[in-house]
């Protein structure tokens, strides 16, 4: 599979951002994080990395993506302990 931001995802994006369901508006924000194009300029992110990596994981919890500005503002529903799960 090609990088997230390749042909095969713009066939499955909605041509209109504004009319993408919170679904599609959600899942393009997270992969844009883990993109060639964001990732390795992120600091925090490349940090959250290594140290997932001394645990052998290499990841970055759901918890903390969560807590991304515009990962709240898609999920204004979402209280702030329902993001620390």
């Amino acid at each position: 599979a090609g990088p997230a931001w390749g042909p095969a995802f713009a066939r499955r994006a909605s041509p209109d951002l504004k009319m993408a369901s919170d679904e599609d508006k959600l899942l393009r924000q997270l992969e844009f994080y883990m993109s060639d194009a964001s990732l390795p300029y992120d600091t925090f992110l490349a940090g959250e990395l290594r140290r997932s990596e001394a645990d052998a994981t290499v990841s970055v919890s759901a918890a903390t993506l969560a807590g991304f500005p515009r990962v709240v503002a898609l999920l204004p529903d979402l209280s702030a302990e329902e993001r620390a799960e």
